[in-house]
């Protein structure tokens, strides 16, 4: 089977241990309001976030490291039945340990 995908980048980000690691690639939608003032604009952030929190644990002679991903995926959504467009934010958040190869 052929894949189709290809890797247009691989970045790399570095932290200290308890410190976060942030990485987010996104843009800026503009929408509008209206009031009595006219029509203002202001602008909402559609990202795709990756946030990690590394601890490093060691118990007796092993070493392993605990992490804290958390995901977040903001998004412009459908309209609704008034025209408005929703607002779609999914923020998804685990540990995991992982213990490093020797």
């Amino acid at each position: 089977m052929l894949s189709k995908t290809r890797t247009l980048a691989r970045p790399e980000i570095v932290t200290v241990e308890n410190g976060t690691a942030s990485i987010s690639l996104g843009e800026e939608i503009p929408y509008a309001t209206v009031s009595s003032a006219g029509t203002q604009y202001q602008f909402k952030e559609a990202l795709l976030k990756l946030d990690v929190v590394p601890t490093v644990i060691r118990e007796g002679d092993v070493t392993k490291i605990k992490m804290k991903v958390t995901i977040e995926n903001n998004s412009r959504g459908a309209r609704s039945s008034s025209s408005a467009r929703r607002w779609e934010a999914r923020r998804p958040s685990t540990s995991a340990r992982l213990r490093p190869r020797s």
